[in-house]
C-alpha cells in the first residue's frame, strides 16, 4: 500500500500551526518547497517575517495515510486545527473549516 503524509507547518515563535498540507515526499523536502515557493501571499509574508528573524517554519507529521485518502484526511486535519483555534494560511481554509468556527468538532474519516 502506498502512503502519504499529512503535515502541519508550525511557527517557531509560538508553536502555532499555520498550514496543513499533504505530500508523498519526505517532509523536509516539502518544507524546503514551502520556504522557497510559498503558495499564497499570506504564506509568503509569514515565511519572509520568519526569515527576517533568522527563523523558518518547522514541519510536524500529523498522520500517515493511504495515498487514496490524502485529500479526505487533509480536509479533516484543517478542520481539526481550526477547531483547536488555529488560523490557517491554506487557500481552502475558509470553506473547509467553516463548521469548526461554529464549535463543531470535525468527524474523523
Amino acid at each position: 500500500m502506498n502512503t502519504g503524509f499529512i503535515y502541519a507547518l508550525v511557527d517557531p515563535r509560538d508553536g502555532a500551526v499555520k498550514y496543513v498540507g499533504q505530500t508523498i515526499y519526505k517532509l523536509q523536502k516539502r518544507l524546503t518547497e514551502h520556504c522557497v515557493s510559498p503558495r499564497t501571499r499570506q504564506q509568503r509574508e509569514w515565511i519572509e517575517d520568519l526569515a527576517a528573524l533568522g527563523l523558518r517554519p518547522s514541519i510536524r507529521l500529523l498522520e500517515e495515510v493511504p495515498t487514496a485518502d490524502l485529500n479526505r484526511y487533509e480536509n479533516y486535519w484543517m478542520a481539526e486545527m481550526a477547531y483547536q483555534g488555529a488560523y490557517l494560511l491554506n487557500r481552502r481554509f475558509d470553506y473547509i473549516t467553516l463548521a469548526a468556527y461554529h464549535g463543531q468538532r470535525p468527524e474523523r474519516p
